[in-house]
């Protein structure tokens, strides 16, 4: 019985340097960068929409919902003046800084 458990077993060769990670196993799928343009209409979305971020699924056909709410974490962490001014509806022009 001993022998033919031993001929069933696989070998494994541990130096042909691949390596797997958790990661390696998910169906994850790159997403592309934000372009300047994408990232102004962004803008416009979040002053007609505000956070309803299923709302403003609708202007950017390509993105998922997920994508959107990190496009929004990353802009209020580094761009917070213009998150505001977006978000702020006494502001008129809120996208003026934008403008080189």
């Amino acid at each position: 019985v001993a022998s033919d458990e031993e001929d069933d077993r696989e070998e494994v060769d541990e130096e042909s340097g691949m390596t797997s990670t958790y990661s390696s196993f998910t169906n994850r799928t790159r997403t592309e960068r934000w372009g300047i343009e994408e990232t102004r209409r962004f803008y416009k979305g979040l002053q007609q929409c505000g956070t309803d971020f299923t709302m403003m699924l609708t202007l950017f056909p390509g993105r998922t919902q997920k994508q959107l709410k990190n496009k929004f974490r990353k802009e209020n962490r580094e761009r917070l003046d213009l998150v505001n001014a977006a978000l702020n509806p006494k502001v008129a022009k809120p996208l003026s800084k934008w403008k080189s």
